[in-house]
């Protein structure tokens, strides 16, 4: 899932250059609104995603989620944290990719925050 259609078409391309045969489905969407029913999924997993989302977001964003997770599923986080990086916690930085150039958001949790997020919204 992403929310850039370019991404997705990236991911297909790649796909059919290894050959790659998965039962995966390309959805475009930005997290905040997911196209699914409630506790449809047995768990989640954020890999690389939660520092890319605006801190005055992150509580819609992980509500959504925890919304399409069954109760007693599982989440699996995994991403950047805050080490003191030069610029602060809450950066924009610019990507290049396929040629194009994106700024992304980057906020960097300390693990106190991750925790005081999780115990509001899972």
């Amino acid at each position: 899932m992403d929310n850039l259609p370019s991404m997705l078409r990236r991911l297909a391309q790649r796909r059919r250059q290894h050959r790659a045969k998965s039962k995966i489905s390309l959805i475009v969407s930005d997290g905040f609104f997911l196209p699914f029913k409630n506790e449809v999924f047995d768990g989640a997993m954020l890999n690389w995603v939660l520092a890319h989302i605006r801190v005055k977001k992150n509580e819609h964003f992980m509500n959504e989620v925890s919304r399409v997770v069954k109760c007693c599923g599982w989440l699996l986080i995994s991403d950047s944290y805050w080490r003191g990086q030069e610029r602060g916690k809450e950066q924009a930085q610019t990507r290049e990719v396929g040629g194009e150039q994106y700024e992304v958001y980057k906020y960097y949790y300390e693990p106190k925050e991750l925790e005081r997020l999780l115990q509001k919204t899972w």
